[in-house]
């Protein structure tokens, strides 16, 4: 799986509002509400990817339960329920390739 290139370099906050000021409308604070979300699910991935750095004891299961909010925050996702078949393909070939790998 590749990831999406962008014409546009990331938004800050900054410029998020900005575009909001040049432009205000319903539909256009929807989507910046939209990008915000999206960039505290990033935020959340970045925590649950620290969180299992973490190897004192009673860590591990706190680093568990919160990969598991996080999935279930992305299964939850429109992108992640629209595009679920091609995903399932996707790691069918990455699990035979795998499988592949161990029989040699």
């Amino acid at each position: 799986m590749t990831r999406r290139s962008s014409p546009y370099p990331a938004l800050t906050a900054d410029e998020a509002r900005a575009l909001y000021a040049a432009a205000p409308s319903p539909e256009m604070r929807r989507a910046l509400w939209e990008i915000r979300r999206l960039q505290d699910l990033v935020v959340e991935a970045w925590r649950v990817s620290e969180m299992r750095e973490m190897v004192a004891p009673g860590m591990v299961d706190a680093g568990r339960q919160g990969a598991a909010r996080f999935r279930d925050q992305v299964r939850a996702e429109p992108c992640w329920i629209e595009d679920k078949a091609k995903r399932d393909a996707e790691m069918a070939a990455i699990e035979a390739s795998w499988s592949r790998r161990r029989v040699r």
